[in-house]
């Protein structure tokens, strides 16, 4: 293993990275709001700009909890299944995270709580999850309780295949399954877990060895799991556990 290239692009932190197989590779860039593509070969790259809108105004006026579909080409409103103001959302400030599914797809998590499905296709994000991990309450003298969204710490996905997990620091790992079109998708499962989740991992586990046990195929989940932030004591959790590792084997049986 040795020095290769230097790639440029970004305008702030890269806070996550992500690569298969092939000669590519994703990144996000925080505050910069874009998401890079990386072709290493051609020494290229396709920018892909985040700060979407998420529906976190209208769920605290009573809104669904619902995602939203962008059906067009870039500069195209993204259409809401609840048909309210597209005036009333709020803008994403900072990509966290990345994961790529495959070649051509991938999601992303921001500090809206919002959980975007990609395709190298297109500009903007084929389909947003809205406050995939609920709301932060802080008491203030001044304003009474203050709500904020979580922001998605850590995202993963178990390669070309249709299953995803994200994490925050609400209590849970949630578990996420895509549609057969790789066009939205939808939650189906959470595990517990005190703590804030930062970092997360998504194996096949091999069938020899759980089918004897289970009769099943299985996915081992690996999550790195403390009571503050990776990159910053902006949050403590006391109830959660201090820089551990969980490993769990689940069997996905959803249709």
């Amino acid at each position: 293993m040795g020095y290769v290239e230097t790639l440029f692009g970004h305008q702030d932190t890269i806070v996550s990275l992500d690569a298969l197989r092939g000669e590519t590779a994703v990144t996000a860039g925080a505050r910069d709001r874009t998401i890079r593509y990386w072709k290493i070969p051609e020494e290229s790259q396709l920018v892909f700009r985040g700060g979407g809108k998420s529906a976190i105004r209208e769920l605290l006026e009573g809104g669904a909890f619902e995602g939203h579909e962008d059906e067009g080409e870039a500069g195209q409103q993204t259409k809401s299944k609840t048909g309210s103001d597209p005036q009333k959302r709020f803008v994403e400030g900072s990509i966290e995270c990345v994961a790529l599914i495959d070649e051509t797809n991938f999601i992303s998590g921001g500090d809206t709580g919002s959980i975007c499905l990609w395709n190298t296709g297109k500009k903007k994000p084929i389909f947003t999850q809205a406050i995939c991990h609920g709301f932060h309450e802080v008491e203030s003298a001044t304003e009474g309780i203050v709500r904020t969204p979580r922001w998605i710490t850590s995202i993963a996905c178990l390669r070309y295949s249709d299953i995803f997990v994200s994490g925050s620091w609400e209590g849970q790992i949630r578990i996420w399954k895509l549609d057969s079109k790789l066009r939205s998708f939808s939650l189906v499962g959470a595990v517990e877990v005190p703590g804030v989740v930062n970092s997360l991992q998504l194996l096949s586990v091999p069938k020899d060895k759980t089918m004897k046990i289970t009769g099943v195929e299985s996915i081992l989940l690996v999550a790195g799991i403390g009571q503050e932030h990776r990159l910053g004591r902006w949050l403590r959790v006391k109830e959660g556990v201090s820089n551990s590792t969980v490993v769990m084997v689940f069997s996905p049986r959803t249709p």
